[in-house]
């Protein structure tokens, strides 16, 4: 059905093409003109309504698509959450790094639906490849091995997850990252693939370079008795909030429960903290969402100490 309408609309496409190159050389009465006006009309009205009808179409597929994706996101962050809180690498890591550098593993005698389905793995394979090395690290820390080749998992699922990879970056990965890719560069098959090992020499650069000294221990969240706390911030002042604070904020559990309980004037989201001395700092609070704690505390490049 979606192929002839395709095919329909191709064979109008082409016929108009040839009517609009007939009116460069064609005579016309005054009657004709206005016919044809009216016809004109009624063919952008037509085609506005196509349009309209495609982009609903396009927002409930990119929407239908996104709820597919949850649930390999809510892995992919569980396994992130899971690397940057205990430092321990999933073995799941060193099977998704030598499947997207040396593919699916081929044998003799495979059957026509599997030697199919190993070659769209493959191509799935080149386009992770495609990503910075950031991304092709992301990617093989984030999901299980067999999760997105092809077959078990679907082509609009997978590149909705590449471009997230693709907009995604983290610039302190725990040393073990560095250590795994070092060790699988130096044993086969890794060691005889050049592309791994241009990748290998760009992620080493990434390295975070060795902590010469660590300042004692403190207390980021200081008493707060001796702070004036200022809270109720009107909600149409949340606009005037930076980024990526501002994404947060509208991503946070606090403010989502407040738009469910009848939409408040004002939100808690937001608190500062001013000092009773002036040899205090003042304290900027902030309530942001989960994924958007994560992704400004990578892009800050802010560390824990367990993990130092």
């Amino acid at each position: 059905m979606a192929s002839s309408l395709i095919l329909g609309l191709r064979k109008l496409v082409e016929k108009f093409e040839l009517l609009s190159r007939e009116m460069d050389t064609v005579s016309l009465s005054r009657d004709q003109f206005q016919i044809l006006n009216d016809l004109s009309s009624e063919l952008a009205t037509a085609n506005t309504n196509f349009q309209s009808k495609l982009a609903a179409r396009t927002e409930s597929f990119a929407a239908q698509v996104s709820k597919k994706a949850v649930i390999h996101k809510e892995k992919a962050q569980a396994s992130l959450t899971r690397l940057f809180t205990t430092g321990i690498l999933h073995p799941s890591f060193e099977h998704n790094v030598k499947r997207i550098f040396m593919g699916p593993e081929q044998r003799i005698n495979e059957s026509r639906e599997i030697s199919v389905r190993k070659d769209r793995t493959n191509e799935r394979c080149k386009l992770i490849r495609s990503l910075n090395a950031d991304g092709v690290i992301l990617w093989s820390v984030s999901y299980n091995s067999g999760s997105w080749v092809a077959g078990n998992m679907g082509w609009d699922v997978f590149d909705y997850l590449l471009k997230d990879a693709k907009s995604r970056q983290f610039e302190n990965w725990p040393p073990v990252i560095f250590d795994t890719l070092t060790a699988l560069g130096d044993r086969k098959p890794l060691q005889d693939c050049p592309e791994y090992l241009a990748f290998l020499a760009t992620a080493r650069s990434q390295y975070p370079k060795p902590v010469q000294e660590i300042p004692p221990p403190f207390d980021p969240f200081p008493s707060l008795v001796d702070y004036h706390s200022f809270y109720f911030m009107s909600r149409s002042n949340a606009t005037r909030l930076p980024e990526p604070i501002l994404s947060g904020v509208l991503t946070s559990n606090l403010w989502m429960e407040e738009e469910k309980m009848g939409g408040f004037a004002v939100t808690n989201c937001i608190t500062v903290c001013l000092p009773k001395t002036p040899n205090a700092d003042s304290l900027f609070i902030a309530r942001i969402g989960y994924d958007s704690g994560f992704d400004i505390s990578n892009a800050l490049g802010l560390g824990h100490l367990g993990l130092l």
